[in-house]
């Protein structure tokens, strides 16, 4: 169910730019290994939000 509601990696990079670029923080909910991963290596985000 919640797997439709996950952006692509490439939505992710997209919202990243946008944020960045109206100078608003991003926050992103990782829910498995893997998506921690990726938000904490690819996009290099500043924060990460752990629920």
């Amino acid at each position: 169910m919640l797997r439709r509601q996950e952006l692509s990696h490439d939505a992710h990079h997209t919202l990243i730019d946008h944020c960045g670029n109206s100078g608003i923080a991003l926050l992103s909910t990782p829910l498995d290994l893997p998506s921690l991963n990726f938000l904490t290596r690819d996009p290099g985000l500043d924060q990460k939000k752990l629920g």
